[in-house]
């Protein structure tokens, strides 16, 4: 199941009383035993925990042997994480886009800080390829671009305004501004708020100046970068494309951590708290605008063979004052912004940015 905005509101508005199980593991398809082997060491250490009711979770918890940990064909397909989260209703699965620490909870509330911490470091991103032969949405995660089909998506500028597309004396499409570019464009716009619809990743422009220019105001994704790749890549391949939106993807995600680290020096010492205990009475007080969070770490040591950098979430020991916290400051409609450990002097613990 893909991470979104609207699965991370369910497991935060399901809690209280019942038992409820949270699992995380790192993963690799090409280790599917190891990860299988994984999921069942993690379920067998929640059985052997005092609280485990067997009558409550029993029945859940065979499904989730019988439907996750020997079905081969479900490890085959992994991401760099897993989720794992079940109560007396059933189970629900996340992968995650980021390898995590193991760890396995058991509480009255599910445990998601781990899963919003996830979504706040992702990388992954939607690239609009904006043009009047073929518009695209492309998805893209490490490494790859892979084309997402969008319904309602106009077919071309001449299959949609059934006109062809006039050039100045220079060769310049001379559409710019007209009412049936206007139409084309918001036909497009309405398609990608659609198919991006609780999904909060960064999309990136790419298209002429005067395309994505145009297209912007229309948009109701609430992350589109400012940064666009201009020029015109109705020909180019998905490799070209993943190539040429790279440095910008790396470059805008980075900028943005950047930015809210420099807001926090930015502030004066009463708008600026420290300490979960601190953060969650400040939120309880709805006085917290952003949360900033140490907790993952880019290092080439991983379950994975494969080499290069990678992003990996550590789960703190004392996750439920992190849960706590995270969970007080969304709230409050405060943000959680998740940053590198030890990549920022600023940041050594856990601070929030105060709105008063």
């Amino acid at each position: 199941m893909k991470l979104s905005s609207q699965n991370i509101n369910k497991l935060m508005n399901e809690h209280g009383g019942a038992l409820k199980v949270s699992i995380y593991i790192p993963t690799d398809p090409e280790k599917s035993t190891q990860d299988s082997t994984r999921l069942k060491n993690a379920l067998q250490t929640l059985r052997n925990m005092d609280s485990f009711d067997e009558r409550e979770l029993g029945e859940s918890i065979d499904k989730v042997y019988a439907e996750l940990v020997d079905n081969d064909n479900f490890w085959n397909y992994q991401d760099l994480g897993l989720a794992v989260f079940f109560d007396h209703n059933g189970y629900e699965y996340f992968h995650m886009p980021f390898e995590i620490s193991e760890a396995q909870y058991l509480t009255d509330h599910f445990v998601i800080s781990p899963v919003l911490v996830t979504a706040s470091a992702d990388t992954g991103f939607y690239l609009l390829d904006l043009n009047f032969t073929e518009p695209r949405l492309f998805n893209g995660t490490r490494g790859t671009l892979k084309e997402t089909k969008v319904e309602n998506m106009p077919e071309s500028y001449v299959s949609e305004v059934g006109t062809e597309i006039t050039k100045n004396n220079r060769g310049f499409e001379d559409n710019t501004g007209s009412e049936d570019e206007k139409r084309y464009l918001k036909l497009a716009a309405e398609a990608v708020d659609e198919a991006t619809l609780y999904d909060d990743r960064a999309l990136l422009l790419a298209g002429t100046s005067n395309r994505t220019g145009n297209i912007r105001p229309l948009l109701k994704h609430g992350h589109v970068l400012s940064q666009t790749l201009e020029g015109s890549f109705e020909n180019a391949t998905t490799e070209e494309l993943y190539n040429a939106s790279e440095k910008i993807i790396k470059k805008s995600l980075r900028h943005e951590k950047d930015t809210a680290v420099e807001e926090l020096a930015s502030k004066p010492p009463e708008l600026v708290v420290m300490g979960t205990k601190e953060i969650i009475e400040a939120a309880e007080s709805g006085r917290v605008e952003k949360l900033l969070l140490p907790t993952y770490r880019l290092t080439r040591d991983s379950v994975r063979e494969s080499e290069g950098e990678k992003t990996i979430i550590e789960l703190p020991a004392d996750i439920e004052s992190i849960e706590t916290a995270v969970r007080a400051v969304l709230k409050q409609s405060g943000e959680v912004v998740a940053v590198e450990i030890d990549g920022y002097e600023e940041l050594p613990v856990p601070k929030a940015i105060c709105r008063y």
